[in-house]
């Protein structure tokens, strides 16, 4: 077992009792009975042979190393490593712990025998058999990984206008807070990831690549695999950013940060889904009118001279307050642009950014 497997979590690798007494967490009751379910299970219908057949004794040995926190999930993950060894066997593939998950694998299984399945049944062996991947990212961050946060918690806000074509962006970016040495290690991953993910402006490139190698550095600290599937893993991703937030990172900019990781990593592994996602709360901003400045929004609109006009003013005061457009797009709003299609909605066509229309 390598080092990197012994920094797992619940949900991670190397999580046998002694590497998790070893790590300062003591075993549950349940995981103590779940280590014991999985010792004794056998898959229904099959005669019992001793020795254990390899696809039976193999997933044995996986379920064990990841360490399921509890007698169901061991039992559903033994079902799901078993039908799964069984089928890399009939394709000749090796049943070794650090290959025999691989994602390529688990999407050609997916997609192979589980392609006429529910939904629920793709998605439900999809979890299991990543969650017994030694290379998937651990569910708890490292000594090293919450240091390197704590010192970069302030520096991931987003940057100041950029110019440049994306492309050229991308090529030259260069971190101001990462070791040289360690970005050189994740920057071809970190740039064809941000690629992938298709950003349309300069400035926009500029925060993925920022958040993105961080992510990389992190994932480079924990001694993991820098590969596309581990850095942009979507529990990777949730795990990094739970970390920031208890880092102390502000949680306005986290909420771009990790719309722009998700959005990188569903470009990256569109099949995967997080198996939990970090809730970020949404921040509290001051009201941006007074009662009493309300109120003269409303009598200037009042005061206009024609009862049409009064109507598409207190019509257009009221978007602005309720639904929220940008200033800019009542720019050239005309009385046409507002219309009463029936059933109670009231419509604006804003021309100002970007055409589309408003409803309220």
């Amino acid at each position: 077992m390598t080092d990197h497997l012994l920094l797992g979590g619940p949900e991670g690798p190397g999580n046998q009792p002694e590497s998790r007494a070893a790590a300062g967490r003591p075993v549950t009751d349940e995981e103590d009975k779940a280590l014991a379910r999985a010792a004794r299970w056998w898959p229904q219908g099959l005669e019992r042979t001793d020795p254990a057949p390899p696809a039976v004794s193999f997933s044995k040995e996986a379920v064990a190393a990841w360490g399921p926190p509890n007698p169901a999930e061991a039992a559903q993950a033994l079902a799901t490593s078993y039908r799964y060894c069984t089928w890399r066997l009939a394709q000749s593939l090796d049943l070794r712990l650090d290959s025999a998950f691989n994602l390529d694998d688990i999407v050609a299984y997916i997609d192979g025998p589980l392609a006429d399945s529910p939904k629920s049944t793709r998605k439900s062996a999809r979890t299991y058999l990543r969650r017994l991947d030694p290379h998937r990212p651990p569910a708890v961050a490292t000594p090293i990984a919450i240091a390197s946060a704590a010192r970069i918690a302030t520096s991931l806000i987003p940057g100041e206008e950029v110019s440049g074509s994306v492309a050229d962006v991308i090529d030259a970016y260069l971190p101001k807070t990462i070791d040289a040495a360690r970005f050189e290690r994740v920057a071809n991953l970190v740039r064809s990831a941000v690629k992938a993910w298709g950003p349309k402006t300069a400035t926009r490139a500029t925060n993925a690549l920022c958040w993105a190698a961080y992510l990389a550095a992190w994932v480079d600290a924990s001694g993991r695999p820098l590969r596309p599937d581990v850095v942009f893993h979507p529990d990777a991703v949730e795990d990094y950013l739970a970390m920031r937030l208890a880092a102390g990172a502000d949680e306005r900019t986290m909420a771009t940060e990790a719309t722009a990781l998700r959005g990188i990593s569903k470009a990256l592994l569109p099949t995967l889904l997080a198996s939990k996602r970090t809730r970020i709360a949404k921040a509290l901003y001051e009201i941006p009118y007074s009662h009493s400045e309300i109120g003269q929004l409303f009598a200037s609109a009042v005061s206009l001279t024609t009862k049409a006009r009064r109507r598409y003013g207190h019509s257009l005061i009221t978007l602005g307050l309720a639904v929220g457009p940008f200033g800019g797009e009542f720019t050239g709003v005309e009385p046409t642009d507002v219309r009463r299609p029936g059933g109670g909605q009231l419509v604006v066509t804003l021309r100002g950014f970007e055409h589309h229309e408003a409803v309220t």
